[in-house]
């Protein structure tokens, strides 16, 4: 059964865990998990980056029915400590409302106890009218540590999230839409309260292992926080408790919790099966691998801009690299193609210079007259078809000119250059059509290479767009030329 769904990985404080559903989020088709150090990873933090990498290599084999190969995408989740989730109201204005969530994320940042990466998302309206949306935040140093490792084993991160949107991701849709729940989870490192709406988490609590006892005990912490939650959101109180497997003895839990008079259920799994025994679901890391079936507006990433641009650049590094291999396989079929036709012409030619020689004595000067115009048209054709060979036969000419513009501090990324010629459109009128991509240390950089790149003959009508008219250095920019028109 094929998949079209991206890795789910969630790198825990005792285990890394890889897992991966079919399309339709039924069946969990891989699974692989191992267990960390003690030390590698604290509070969510990479504290041992060799060791971490070396246990997500080993998984990537260990991974059944089948391995994970290199340069797969996936989605990482970032352990329950480390994010932060803040509910607020978004500003009415006249601006389109990504402008006002972002003006309102903004005067919350300065807030924050460290650098964060944030995203958010629209939760719905309150009883007011007001638009709510939820911000989601984590410490940069964490995310991009992950990353860095993740990336380090050879894997692509296409998302990053939060781990109780990933469990509540896997609940049955027909359980969670149109009520307000408490999920309570528990964890290798403590119990998670999660307050949903539809299915969206919009407040967690964790409370450690260690701490529970402490606060008088599972039920007792529990029934705290749905009276907090209660009290905070006047007017959406919970309505339903949902208790995940793995909270210790779940039927006398939730018999305990009857002093709530709110039902409380056990929760339903989306998956039908599982091709790989002896796995239990709830796992953040299946969540994660079912991020594809939700709706863009319905889920966030944390995954830092800069890191998105550097998969963009290579990404298009890797579509030039096999357009210009193409290019080159094409041109060599040309180079053969055009050895062969002018062969064929030298012969005919010799052919014609033979017929004439046959009839030198003759005085018939309008055959003469004929075979003298053959000739020479066949002799032009051939110097045209020259002159085509030495243009299309690699682009020599082309590369010296483009290599004799380069200034320190520019690297390019791609050239692509089409040669439109043809018997019909003989060489002096051949229409040049060429793009030129790139990344260089500063905007002033790029400008110094456009001048000197249009006192070539072959580029001297290009005009240089940039990727970002903010930016002032790693500047990406392309330059276009030709469109058509004559040269």
């Amino acid at each position: 059964m094929a998949s079209n769904l991206s890795l789910g990985l969630y790198i825990g404080e005792k285990s890394v865990v890889i897992a991966q559903v079919d399309s339709k989020g039924e069946w969990v088709e891989r699974y692989g998990a191992i267990n960390l150090p003690p030390g590698t990873i604290e509070r969510g933090e990479v504290k041992n980056k060799e060791v971490l990498l070396q246990v997500i290599r080993e998984l990537k084999k260990k991974t059944q029915p089948r391995r994970i190969n290199n340069n797969e995408r996936g989605v990482l989740g970032i352990i329950e400590q480390r994010f932060f989730l803040r509910e607020f109201v978004v500003p009415k204005g006249t601006e389109k409302i990504d402008e006002r969530i972002a003006t309102a994320i903004r005067a919350i940042l300065p807030t924050l106890p460290e650098e964060m990466v944030t995203d958010s998302m629209i939760l719905g309206e309150d009883e007011a009218g007001d638009v709510r949306a939820l911000l989601v935040a984590a410490p940069r140093r964490v995310v991009e540590d992950l990353i860095e490792v993740v990336q380090a084993a050879d894997l692509v991160v296409e998302r990053v999230e939060t781990k109780m949107m990933a469990i509540a991701r896997e609940i049955r849709r027909e359980q969670v839409r149109g009520k307000d729940q408490m999920l309570v989870y528990q964890s290798e490192t403590g119990l998670i309260m999660s307050y949903m709406t539809n299915g969206k988490v919009r407040f967690s609590s964790v409370i450690r292992l260690d701490e529970i006892e402490r606060q008088g005990g599972i039920t007792k912490v529990i029934i705290n926080t749905v009276s907090y939650v209660n009290g905070r959101y006047p007017g959406r109180e919970i309505q339903e408790v949902v208790v995940a497997n793995g909270v210790g003895e779940i039927q006398q839990l939730m018999s305990s919790l009857a002093i709530l008079k709110k039902p409380v259920v056990q929760v339903q799994s989306r998956l039908v099966g599982t091709f790989v025994s002896g796995i239990s679901v709830m796992q953040p890391a299946i969540g994660l691998s079912m991020s594809g079936l939700d709706e863009e507006k319905d889920k966030v990433d944390l995954v830092p801009v800069a890191y998105k641009m550097r998969e963009k650049v290579r990404e298009i590094q890797t579509i030039t690299e096999m357009s210009t291999l193409t290019m080159v396989i094409a041109s060599q079929f040309l180079l053969i193609a055009l050895g062969v036709w002018r062969q064929s012409l030298v012969v005919e030619e010799g052919q014609l210079r033979l017929r004439l020689a046959q009839y030198a004595e003759s005085n018939d000067a309008k055959l003469k007259e004929e075979l003298n115009s053959g000739v020479k048209s066949f002799n032009n054709l051939v110097e045209e078809l020259t002159a085509a060979l030495s243009v299309t036969g690699g682009g020599s000419t082309v590369m010296e000119e483009l290599d004799g513009s380069l200034v320190p501090g520019v690297s390019l990324t791609g050239l692509l250059y089409e040669r439109g010629i043809t018997i019909q459109k003989p060489l002096d009128e051949a229409v040049g059509n060429y793009l030129v991509t790139g990344v260089a240390d500063t905007r002033g950089t790029v400008l110094a290479f456009q001048d000197r790149l249009l006192g070539k003959a072959a580029f001297d009508d290009g005009r240089l767009y940039f990727g970002s008219l903010e930016k002032e250095t790693e500047v990406l920019f392309r330059i276009v030329g030709g469109n058509g028109q004559k040269r």
